[in-house]
């Protein structure tokens, strides 16, 4: 055991390294909004994580970049994050575009581009509900897991977050950017708060 202890020590590995629970983000500290609500509700929501607030100096604790779904229950059921803001400016027809490619090219549909369109598109947008326009809910991985279980899944599923769960509830959100930062910090680049 003293061996293995000086071993470690000396490489700078610890039996007790963090994990998932460590470094996640809690659902509290995370974004939300109802699936009943607007998408202009959405976009303010989104729009909160940029505020840099004097008790929170780490840019990576305040921009999330999406936010999380909730149903009536306050369960998550899904995602809104630019992407989806920006696909749901789409009109219907564009999907054919990506669901049906020969039909779209038979058809000649092209996005509508003339000068004005996005703005008009952008207040269409923003009485759409998130229910129609948000993405899946994030996979999920258990608390107690490892960061390379982490690294794994995010890998395999090629998702950026994963929705962390406890006892089956839903208690955070683990980011690429949060494994990233611990990178740092074990290599002594950074030092985040405790």
């Amino acid at each position: 055991r003293k061996i293995r202890e000086a071993h470690e020590k000396e490489k700078g590995v610890s039996e007790r390294e963090r994990g998932v629970k460590d470094i996640m983000l809690p659902l509290s500290a995370f974004g939300t909004i109802n699936q009943e609500q607007t998408a202009q509700e959405a976009i303010s929501e989104i729009l909160k994580s940029f505020i840099v607030t004097p008790h929170t100096p780490s840019v990576h604790e305040t921009i999330h970049r999406s936010i999380l779904v909730n149903d009536a229950k306050g369960r998550v059921v899904g995602l809104i994050s630019f992407t989806d803001l920006l696909m749901g400016m789409q009109p219907p027809y564009m999907s054919l575009k990506k669901e049906r490619p020969e039909l779209a090219y038979t058809f000649n549909i092209e996005s509508p581009a003339h000068s004005g369109m996005f703005t008009i598109l952008v207040r269409d947008l923003a009485q759409k509900k998130v229910k129609d326009m948000m993405s899946e809910a994030p996979p999920t991985i258990d608390a107690e897991a490892t960061l390379m279980e982490a690294v794994n899944k995010l890998l395999t599923l090629n998702v950026r977050r994963l929705l962390v769960m406890k006892g089956g509830d839903a208690v955070g959100v683990i980011r690429e950017q949060d494994i990233f930062f611990e990178m740092a910090h074990i290599l002594g680049i950074y030092e985040r708060e405790s």
